[in-house]
């Protein structure tokens, strides 16, 4: 590669990219776009291999390699955008990178809903999608941002509420206003002691369902 020249990989992305936006990007309607991330295993022994790529380290056996963002349309299956994580990078600036890809730099995203793991979801990320217009959904790590929490030991200062992994299945949910949006984020159970985050601008409303067994 020579010094200043555009990486080949580079190319190919932004060409691919704007082959999806021309093909499948002039839908008018609602959107449903699942957004995450594909680590592939590569030797990066240099900053010369990388090629301006991000190396990261994958797992527990920590095996090295870059990572690839997909955005998908969950309606249609059809790939929206796909992005590489570069050199000096967060997973948020990757995320808004493909977000740009699909719909510009100056963008409303009124009709268009986020799906993505709890990899992603950071409250500047929620926050950033919301003001554009959007809707998130998705699970949620253990953060400060989160009013609930599980098999953590919390501080004095920490009010985040201790939930319990135990007992049959549950939904507990607290919502907030973000630019003008409500936002409901949710603790539940599965009924088998595990628990999970969840938090979402489309499902805030509390529903309670009743099966009645006439046996």
């Amino acid at each position: 590669k020579r010094r200043g020249a555009v990486p080949f990989w580079q190319k190919f992305q932004d060409r691919l990219n704007e082959a999806f936006v021309e093909l499948y990007m002039g839908f008018d309607g609602d959107m449903l776009i699942a957004l995450d991330d594909d680590k592939r295993n590569a030797e990066l022994k240099s900053d010369r291999n990388q090629q301006g790529l991000k190396a990261t380290v994958h797992d527990a056996k920590k095996r090295a390699g870059v990572v690839g963002h997909t955005a998908v349309s969950v309606y249609s299956m059809i790939t929206l955008a796909v992005m590489w994580e570069r050199s000096g990078e967060t997973q948020y600036d990757c995320y808004m990178r493909c977000v740009q890809s699909m719909f510009g730099t100056h963008c409303r995203l009124d009709r268009v809903t986020f799906a993505s793991d709890r990899g992603y979801w950071i409250r500047r990320l929620m926050e950033k999608l919301v003001e554009l217009g959007a809707d998130i959904e998705g699970t949620w790590k253990r953060c400060l941002t989160m009013p609930f929490t599980y098999d953590q030991n919390l501080t004095e200062n920490d009010m985040r509420r201790l939930m319990s992994t135990e007992g049959p299945m549950s939904l507990h949910r607290a919502t907030t206003k973000v630019h003008g949006k409500t936002v409901a984020a949710n603790y539940s159970t599965s009924g088998t002691g595990k628990g999970v985050l969840t938090a979402s601008t489309v499902h805030t409303e509390q529903h309670i369902e009743v099966v009645v067994d006439d046996a």
